[in-house]
């Protein structure tokens, strides 16, 4: 208690002012991850269509997926951009008519895809996302199959 001249101050402890300023800062940091997340949900058909886009494009094969969801918890401070149902195949679809030999069984007209995951988590960087870019820097793929495919139609 500090006297003045004319009343009396009353001071908190300092712990108390102290979990109080934490609270706050907590309440904050949910209060900004619900908000960035609620975000990341409004524009989650153009970061889907984005992801499909720069990813086909820098590489041969094709990749697809049923539905795209975010999770700022699986590989936090990053944002886990959730790909459920996750496939990947060696070519485009539209280019399937090759032969290939999977044990002692020879399967044509049919694409099989190299990877299929149940669940894929790419950890990317919130303020990335914001900016529309895309930079992964994690990768955490949950019940997956690789398949292991030889084309019988090349020779070595």
């Amino acid at each position: 208690m500090v006297k003045t001249s004319r009343n009396t101050i009353e001071r908190k402890p300092f712990y108390k002012r102290l979990i109080r300023i934490l609270l706050y800062l907590l309440l904050s940091l949910i209060i900004l991850l619900i908000l960035a997340t609620g975000i990341l949900y409004l524009n989650k058909d153009q970061i889907a269509e984005k992801i499909l886009l720069a990813t086909n494009d820098q590489q041969n094969g094709e990749i697809s997926f049923l539905d795209i969801s975010f999770n700022p918890f699986v590989q936090f401070p990053s944002v886990s951009i959730q790909l459920n149902d996750f496939s990947y195949f060696e070519q485009s679809k539209d280019s399937a008519n090759t032969k290939f030999k999977v044990g002692d069984d020879t399967l044509s007209n049919q694409l099989l895809p190299i990877a299929r995951v149940r669940y894929l988590y790419a950890a990317v960087s919130i303020t990335d996302l914001f900016r529309g870019e895309i930079n992964i820097s994690k990768v955490l793929l949950e019940n997956g199959q690789v398949n292991i495919v030889k084309n019988i139609l090349t020779v070595h």
